[in-house]
């Protein structure tokens, strides 16, 4: 559902660049899914390493994909100790919107015709 979303996306703004770099990333996100539930299912994460590599091989067109996937394999999963993160943010976030958000007042001079 995701790409047949992002190809009606992307047949509306076909000169917007950032509807394709939008494309590249959920392509991405795809392969990264997929690699994630194949590891669940295949024993040894080097030897599912060995796939994209031998794509590499036959297609060289895809090495920054691949090299970028081979790392996320072997990325660490974030814990539950950096979720201490998320409220601070938020606050800050909300505290610089508010402090930033001024109302404008503009005075119309009007000419004075006598």
């Amino acid at each position: 559902m995701d790409v047949i979303a992002v190809q009606l996306f992307l047949n509306f703004q076909r000169f917007n660049p950032f509807a394709w770099l939008y494309q590249k990333g959920v392509a991405q996100n795809i392969e990264y899914a997929a690699d994630e539930a194949t590891l669940r299912e295949v024993h040894s994460k080097k030897e599912h390493q060995y796939v994209p590599l031998d794509q590499a091989i036959t297609n060289p067109f895809y090495n920054s994909l691949i090299k970028n996937r081979i790392f996320m394999l072997n990325k660490e999963k974030s814990t539950s100790k950096n979720l201490w993160k998320i409220p601070p943010i938020v606050t800050l976030t909300v505290l610089f919107v508010f402090a930033f958000n001024t109302l404008t007042i503009a005075e119309v001079k009007q000419k004075n015709t006598r």
